[in-house]
């Protein structure tokens, strides 16, 4: 495996050399989901993880979550919001520009919020928590055009991405009273500053003219890093698994 892994990217490197390095610089957004990691995980002080999220994990992303207890009721939707970045690069393409590599960092902001309501015999309080984070990345795309015609390309890519959050903003509303309070937050317990994971990236892309790149991609949850220290848990520590649809604009230079 490891052999393998070398020789791909030992014959990436080889055609990228050979091939016109174009850079650009874009906008991307688009709508953010998340929701908790199904399967559990046995996580240990002073010990790093890369954690894969459990197989419903994703569908739960577009499910409301209901739990009852002793004659209460919680409803969680889950998470939702949305998210922009600047992103900047470059591309190389070969055998007649039908494949291509491309590369690329982003810098931006994310805002997602989950409204939780508990429901009692004396009556149901609803809170909203909203949590804001400044989003750093970098990726790595294979693309292929299904058609390249003078002016005009169509096509496909894939690849990977990493990604790292830090919590600037996190808010919780009791919007039953107006109020902010702990009630219903995860426990009680509060979210980690900082958090990194890694997703799969798929979509379309559209190249007009000889400067103006379109985009559509979907980034899925592939997994997230846990670093526990002193019974803390401090990366990805009690923050969603994320899901992302957006569409992207990129200059070519």
């Amino acid at each position: 495996m490891k052999k393998q892994l070398i020789s791909l990217t030992v014959a990436t490197l080889v055609f990228t050399g050979f091939a016109e390095a174009k850079f650009y610089i874009g906008i991307e957004g688009g709508y953010t989901g998340g929701a908790d990691d199904t399967k559990d995980h046995d996580i240990q002080v002073n010990s790093s993880y890369f954690l894969i999220p459990g197989g419903s994990t994703l569908g739960n992303t577009f499910k409301d979550k209901k739990y009852s207890s002793n004659g209460e009721t919680l409803e969680v939707e889950p998470w939702k919001g949305y998210n922009i970045a600047i992103t900047l690069g470059s591309e190389h393409f070969f055998a007649s520009n039908y494949l291509g590599v491309r590369w690329g960092a982003s810098a931006g902001f994310t805002e997602i919020m989950q409204d939780r309501t508990k429901r009692e015999n004396t009556g149901s309080t609803s809170f909203t928590e909203t949590r804001g984070y400044i989003d750093a990345g970098l990726s790595f795309d294979l693309i292929v055009n299904l058609i390249n015609k003078s002016g005009f390309s169509f096509g496909v890519f894939g690849g990977i991405e990493g990604d790292y959050h830090y919590l600037a903003i996190h808010d919780l509303e009791d919007i039953t009273h107006n109020k902010t309070g702990s009630l219903l937050n995860n426990n009680g317990e509060n979210p980690s500053r900082h958090s990194m994971d890694v997703l799969g990236r798929v979509g379309l892309t559209t190249m007009l003219g000889k400067h103006h790149r379109f985009d559509l991609t979907a980034k899925l949850p592939v997994g997230y890093i846990v670093a526990g220290d002193d019974d803390k848990v401090k990366i990805s520590g009690n923050n969603p698994v994320r899901t992302s649809f957006n569409i992207g604009y990129k200059y070519i230079f």
